[in-house]
């Protein structure tokens, strides 16, 4: 539960950034790389890193 305090949700949100816009204009000129796979992909990441962040959290105050 400390993720949640004011103090764990600062720690997420500084190391948390958003990807640079170089990177999201280059996807589609990827060959093999379809756009279902890349938003399923950040669905994917979207649900394991908050819960990997509760996880080392919880670790280092345990």
């Amino acid at each position: 539960m400390h993720a949640l305090s004011r103090g764990g949700l600062s720690w997420l949100r500084d190391g948390v950034s958003p990807p640079s816009a170089a990177n999201v204009t280059q996807l589609p000129a990827g060959p093999g790389v379809s756009w279902k796979v890349v938003v399923l992909n950040v669905l994917a990441q979207a649900m394991l890193v908050p819960a990997a962040l509760v996880i080392v959290r919880v670790a280092e105050v345990i």
